[in-house]
């Protein structure tokens, strides 16, 4: 072979290779920029989800994913024992009991499907005014999402019979002990 042939094949192996190179290279470029139209298309997607599902997490913040009625009966007894109340009882009613009046209206969270549930309990007491305040005063302060729906009030035997209609309210549903 002479040598005006040799570097003629040589050059058209470098530049056949500078083409292969400027292929892969485009095409390698293309699929960059696939890949980053994609992660921008879910980003965005993700914010509007977001901007959606911003009740649902205000929800779940709010409202615990148990309901803990064993816990707050507890706290219910021992509230009547730190106001002195002799009488009390407490009992749990079915939800389909309360009226639908009185009742959160239950409605999907979010596409997780919980719905927020209610549990109500109904509350007895015989005591004096004083010790009475004083129990309704420590309802109010333990540390749970409730709403007293019905308070009332009587004489009884020189006390005040009270009836309270309690509901508790939770993501989820009660704990596993109960």
């Amino acid at each position: 072979m002479k040598i005006s042939n040799k570097r003629t094949i040589q050059a058209v192996i470098v530049i056949l290779s500078l083409v292969v190179a400027l292929v892969y290279l485009y095409v390698r470029v293309e699929q960059i920029n696939s890949t980053n139209s994609l992660i921008a298309k879910f980003r965005t997607e993700k914010q509007s989800m977001a901007v959606e599902n911003a009740d649902q997490g205000l929800i779940e913040k709010m409202f615990p994913k148990s309901a803990g009625i064993a816990l707050f009966v507890d706290n219910l007894y021992e509230a009547a024992r730190m106001a002195g109340i002799k009488r009390h009882a407490v009992s749990t009613l079915k939800t389909g009991d309360v009226s639908a009046r009185r009742n959160v209206k239950k409605g999907v969270t979010g596409e997780s499907g919980q719905v927020l549930k209610t549990y109500v309990l109904k509350i007895s007491l015989e005591g004096n005014y004083r010790d009475t305040a004083e129990y309704i005063r420590e309802v109010q302060n333990i540390e749970r999402y409730k709403r007293i729906v019905e308070f009332a009030m009587r004489p009884a035997d020189k006390l005040l019979k009270t009836d309270i209609t309690i509901e508790i309210y939770s993501v989820g549903g009660q704990d596993v002990a109960q």
